[in-house]
């Protein structure tokens, strides 16, 4: 897990995820979440591209 200056913990599958957002668009969208518990940023919902193109 990555530190941030803020104390909150980013979850290594959180930066894993983005990497594909971004460069492979292997995702239409992510949704993070933060739990304050474990004070930790966590993925919690991940949405892929649909293959038809009719998603919509």
């Amino acid at each position: 897990m990555t530190n941030a200056a803020s104390g909150m913990a980013v979850h290594d599958d959180c930066k894993l995820r983005f990497l594909e957002l971004k460069a492979k668009r292997t995702h239409r969208f992510i949704v993070f979440k933060i739990e304050e518990q474990q004070k930790q940023v966590i993925v919690e919902k991940l949405d892929s591209k649909c293959a038809t193109g009719k998603c919509w």
